[in-house]
């Protein structure tokens, strides 16, 4: 095995290189998985392909209430424990950056690459862009829900059929 001394600059130049070389690719992994999840939630790309959807929301009458499953909350963290779209994108987001996480670092084998990567701009704007998608998407979904509120009178009404 090769022998090298840690305090050679030129040992210090490779483990940079070597590392900057890793949080590159590890940034493009995550940046590529919220593109990828952006790019699914664009009606544009999907409105004359028939796109696959991401997420079905099933809306039920619950005495005179509309309930959404999974919830349509915006907050992330306010569904009363149920999950809410929020909620799992949130929970998609951080797996994405967890990335940073399985690889060790060549200058220290006890860190990874989170603080790198958590710190990198360009993925910072991508989450916000994910992040304001996903809010103006739940803006639309409770303001249709909000207008099917108007017929609740409607909700409590059974009919009994005879023959």
């Amino acid at each position: 095995m090769l022998q090298v001394s840690r305090a050679l600059p030129s040992w210090a130049a490779y483990v940079k290189y070597v590392n900057d070389i890793v949080v590159n690719g590890i940034v493009q992994v995550i940046y590529n998985s919220m593109r990828f999840v952006l790019d699914q939630m664009d009606v544009e790309n999907h409105s004359h392909d028939g796109g696959q959807v991401m997420f079905n929301v099933y809306l039920s009458i619950v005495g005179k209430q509309l309930v959404c499953t999974p919830d349509i909350e915006i907050t992330v963290g306010s569904s009363g424990g149920r999950d809410s779209i929020a909620d799992i994108i949130n929970d998609w987001i951080e797996l994405f950056f967890e990335t940073a996480t399985m690889v060790r670092r060549l200058d220290n084998p006890t860190d990874d690459y989170l603080l790198e990567v958590g710190e990198n701009d360009q993925l910072l704007r991508m989450q916000d862009m994910l992040i304001t998608r996903v809010k103006s998407t739940l803006e639309k979904c409770t303001k249709l829900r909000d207008n099917l509120l108007q017929y609740s009178r409607f909700f409590a009404v059974r009919k009994t059929w005879h023959r």
